[in-house]
């Protein structure tokens, strides 16, 4: 048997998918007080260990564990590879990146125990064998249409960052230094209405989608005009998700089997957070730890908890946005900058939060259980497309949006109005049995 069918076969295994989940939550237990709190606690990180909130998260934990491997069957055996597996793997993602974290800091951290409710809840709603749609059949733009029409398409969305940030490239951003963040401050100050509105869209979308083509059809230049024009938007406008979305999109367009796909997400974090905490005790380098582990897991927990906190009895009622006409907004300062003071003193820190605090923001409670239905909502309307296995990527970014990504301007501004579009009518479908979940 050769090396890649080694991988393949141990990527799929489900004992180990179940062994490297239960690894992964141990890693955050250790790094929350080892590196977060121990480097980090001046910046609002608490240390707060009560029995009962262990034990209550112990279980919350064990009930996340049995519904993904035992009860929900949510690995497609259920059904056919191409329909239930798509779901292991996102349910898998919520489950590591949004359930995990908010458990080890209600554990650990003393936040508030809503944040793993309600993340629990996405998982399970997002897994249910039960809650799937039927296949929503649409016919796709011919290949002979996209072979020009995509390349023109991320070609012109691209034209308005060129007139804005021209060919001033600041080669140090790809060092992720501290000037990365200097970098970014001035392309707000250049950047214009329509850079805003179609960064979100062009990267998480239009180039991924432009790659993941270009290597489907065999046809490097297509691909590779996808990574320089990734590159170059990172370059004028350093958003770490922009690098991300190339790795994503690269490392998902692989293995035809969904299970090897979670295998590939299990694996990968796991030895992301390793290699990061080892470079940590090895050098005492601070910085990729910081990214991976405290930015990646932690930071989205502490700002949401900082949400239902600010907000708690005092929702807004979308008066910030399109309900402002009815209501009226009681601040001087958008939600975003407002818990950005509250948190740090500083009003220019712009703390954006994800769908569960977003909802509780402005209907409480109410709100945050219906804007996770909703949510899930959403993606189990992509599941009844059909995607092709190799796009799985797009879905991925789709839903990490969810994590710093308020429902409605994910939405609109975040690229989800142009994944479902491009969903609709240029992903090609998946062919049914030619994959094994």
């Amino acid at each position: 048997m050769d090396f890649k069918a080694i991988l393949y076969k141990q990527l799929q295994n489900r004992t180990g998918h179940l062994i490297v989940f239960v690894l992964l939550y141990a890693l955050l237990l250790v790094e929350y007080v080892r590196f977060v709190y121990a480097n980090y606690w001046s910046k609002g990180f608490e240390l707060s260990v009560r029995p009962v909130n262990i034990i209550i998260g112990l279980l919350l934990v064990a009930l996340a564990t049995l519904w993904l491997f035992v009860w929900g069957r949510g690995d497609g055996s259920h059904a056919k590879a191409a329909d239930g597996g798509y779901m292991y793997v996102l349910s898998l993602f919520v489950a590591v990146v949004f359930f995990m974290p908010s458990v080890v800091m209600y554990q650990l951290g003393g936040t508030t125990i809503w944040l793993p409710v309600y993340s629990l809840l996405f998982v399970f709603l997002l897994s249910a064998p039960f809650l799937q749609l039927p296949e929503l059949r649409l016919h796709k733009v011919p290949n002979s249409v996209q072979v020009w029409l995509l390349p023109a398409l991320a070609l012109s969305m691209v034209i308005p960052f060129v007139v804005a940030y021209r060919a001033n490239i600041d080669w140090s951003v790809f060092a992720m230094g501290s000037n990365t963040y200097d970098v970014r401050a001035a392309a707000n100050v250049k950047g214009n209405v329509l850079t805003a509105y179609l960064l979100g869209p062009l990267v998480k979308v239009v180039l991924p989608l432009l790659i993941v083509y270009g290597l489907k059809q065999k046809r490097p230049v297509i691909c590779g005009l996808g990574i320089m024009l990734m590159l170059y938007i990172f370059a004028v406008n350093p958003q770490k998700t922009i690098l991300i979305s190339v790795f994503v999109v690269l490392s998902f367009y692989f293995f035809d089997s969904y299970k090897a796909k979670a295998g590939v997400l299990l694996y990968g974090l796991l030895a992301v957070c390793a290699i990061s905490a080892l470079l940590n005790l090895l050098t005492g380098n601070l910085m990729v730890e910081s990214i991976v582990v405290r930015r990646m897991f932690f930071i989205p927990v502490q700002v949401a908890d900082c949400y239902f906190s600010f907000f708690s009895g005092s929702p807004l009622l979308l008066s910030h946005s399109f309900l402002g006409v009815i209501f009226d907004y009681p601040y001087t300062l958008e939600p975003a900058n407002l818990i950005g003071y509250e948190m740090y003193g500083r009003a220019v820190t712009h703390c954006n939060t994800g769908v569960i605090a977003d909802g509780y923001m402005n209907f409480g409670h109410v709100g945050a259980l219906l804007f996770v239905v909703i949510a899930a909502a959403l993606v189990r309307c992509l599941e009844s497309l059909k995607l092709d296995h190799a796009y799985m990527g797009l879905s991925l970014l789709f839903v990490f949006t969810f994590l710093n990504g308020a429902l409605f301007t994910t939405m609109l501004t975040h690229g989800g109005w142009a994944l479902f579009l491009s969903a609709m009518f240029l992903i090609p479908k998946s062919i049914s049995g030619t994959h094994e979940a």
